[in-house]
């Protein structure tokens, strides 16, 4: 996949399921968390960026180990520079659903030296279609609150 979609798939996780959990002063606060969350999505690729499969292969960001540093470096920024305590569960949420969408869509190594896990199942015709979605998506969250046409789609089921 694409940095839309690696950065747009944490993003919508957050920004649709936290503000059940918690009330911000204003959606501005709600869509700078969300973006924080995205760009956490986006961080196997900017430690690391690939432009073949073999490059993520052999990648150490885009392994089980991610998710674990970055739980380790939340840990440290919640308790030494005071972010909030919700970032211990999303920030790695992120740059898991990361390798969840680099699994297949070509898959990835669990750990350095293992076995290769996933496979093609997204095809890398369709990424595209995903990146434009995502980023219209974005663009109209950016302009309008898209929680209200979810919940305005949730009373008609």
């Amino acid at each position: 996949m694409l940095i839309v979609t690696h950065f747009a798939v944490p993003f919508y996780s957050y920004y649709l399921t936290d503000p059940f959990l918690k009330k911000y002063k204003d959606k501005k606060e709600l869509f700078l968390y969300s973006c924080v969350i995205g760009l956490a999505g986006l961080t196997p690729d900017i430690f690391r960026a690939h432009l073949t499969l073999q490059s993520r292969y052999n990648a150490f960001s885009h392994t089980a180990f991610a998710p674990m540093i970055a739980l380790l470096v939340t840990m440290l920024a919640v308790f030494f520079v005071g972010i909030p305590k919700r970032f211990l569960f999303w920030i790695p949420l992120g740059v898991t659903t990361h390798l969840l969408l680099d699994a297949v869509s070509g898959g990835i190594r669990l750990f350095p030296s293992g076995e290769i896990i996933g496979d093609s199942m997204i095809k890398f015709s369709f990424w595209g279609f995903f990146e434009i979605f995502f980023f219209s998506l974005l663009i109209i969250t950016y302009k309008h609150d898209i929680r209200k046409f979810v919940k305005k789609a949730e009373t008609y089921n």
